[in-house]
């Protein structure tokens, strides 16, 4: 972070308790997602969508469901709970490379601030 904000030290700074705050919660820090703590269930809400509205949403944003991981999990990985859109029948090999792309481009960028391997 010193580097990112052109800082000589982070003593005192938001950024700095911010850190601290995220340390210290350990291994929960890198959940990704948390079930509510109300209906304790992933995709609690799908009933709420019409079987055209899920339909629509699949067509016009495949990439995106894949990329952040809202697809189903594509053959050869492991099941995905937060796979709200369902993508069994016709998943194009692109979509299948995408599927949560958004975790490697994280660390990709993760380790080029951080100077942690040579990119």
């Amino acid at each position: 972070m010193q580097f990112l904000l052109a800082e000589p030290t982070l003593d005192g700074m938001n950024v700095q308790r911010r850190i601290q705050e995220i340390v210290a919660k350990g291994p929960g820090a890198s959940e990704t997602y948390k079930t509510k703590s109300t209906t304790r269930q992933a995709n609690s809400q799908a009933s709420r969508y019409t079987p055209d509205q899920i339909e629509k949403i699949s067509q016009e944003n495949a990439k995106f469901l894949h990329f952040f991981g809202y697809a189903s999990a594509p053959e050869g990985h492991e099941p995905n709970e937060m796979g709200f859109f369902d993508f069994k029948e016709d998943r194009a090999d692109s979509l299948t490379s995408e599927y949560y792309q958004f975790r490697k481009n994280n660390e990709f960028n993760l380790k080029k601030v951080t100077n942690s391997a040579q990119i």
